[in-house]
């Protein structure tokens, strides 16, 4: 009695720390399923770029760790990069792209004149903390405090070097025409682009025709940036992805017991 009393505790607590299993790869639940096929539990897909997703999309808990593991191998000319994690999702199962969430610090003003369909300039309050030479910014309207308008989709790239004050305002000038008008006084906010999804695998040029096992875990959530180790803000869901890139003709990946659990 006392040993089935101290086993039961032991897969109670096991459960209350592991939480276990909350995801196990199959191909009726991979996209795009051409070209993928599965053998005696090893999916195999040949093609110069994989982008493969999972069609579930599951819950997750900042609180918790999600852990992503499976086991790899790379035949014939090996890819130059491998990237395995989550897509973002909202609640209503709406992506999170980083430029939605990933803000530079300091920098929310206003519009200092209003915006119309068409301009392919704005004039801002402040842009005094603005990043003028990053290639990968964008102007975020209707931003709020504390972050409030996340995920924020009213974003345009910014070109490179476009930062610039014009006297008492100062002027940023568009990748592309503004598709929608903004009065004076609307919030706006520096973004960034980049870094497409969750990343907690991610390795470059360190592949072999062995099985190599790879995982990677993610817990909390970021406030107003994107993570390879962390959520992004307003993450309730996630879909499982792996990307390659870099590879020939002949490149094949193949992989097995890619699964996702969870701990407390």
């Amino acid at each position: 009695m006392m040993k089935q009393t101290m086993l039961l505790a032991a897969a109670l607590l096991a459960g209350a720390v592991f939480g276990g299993e909350v995801y196990k790869a199959e191909l009726k639940d991979l996209q795009p399923a051409g070209g993928l096929e599965v053998k005696d539990g090893v999916f195999r897909v040949q093609s110069k770029r994989v982008w493969i997703s999972s069609k579930t999309a599951f819950a997750v808990d900042p609180a918790k760790k999600y852990t992503i593991s499976g086991e790899f191998r790379f035949l014939g000319t090996a890819p130059k990069s491998f990237s395995l994690g989550f897509a973002p999702l909202t609640a209503k199962g709406q992506p999170i792209p980083p430029a939605s969430i990933h803000a530079v610090p300091g920098t929310g003003t206003t519009l200092a004149a209003a915006a119309a369909p068409g301009d392919r300039t704005v004039r801002i309050s402040d842009a005094a903390k603005w990043n003028g030479k990053t290639p990968v910014g964008a102007v975020a309207f209707n931003a709020r405090e504390g972050f409030a308008d996340f995920p924020n989709y009213s974003y345009i790239g910014m070109k490179k070097g476009s930062v610039k004050k014009a006297g008492d305002v100062w002027e940023i000038e568009l990748v592309s025409p503004l598709k929608k008008a903004h009065p004076a006084g609307t919030g706006v906010r520096q973004h960034i682009f980049g870094g497409t999804f969750i990343y907690p695998v991610s390795k470059y040029r360190q592949f072999g025709s062995g099985w190599q096992k790879f995982s990677g875990t993610v817990t909390g959530m970021t406030e107003s940036t994107r993570s390879d180790k962390a959520f992004w803000p307003r993450t309730a869901k996630v879909r499982v992805i792996i990307l390659t890139s870099g590879g020939a003709d002949d490149s094949v990946l193949e992989f097995r017991d890619l699964k996702v659990e969870t701990a407390e």
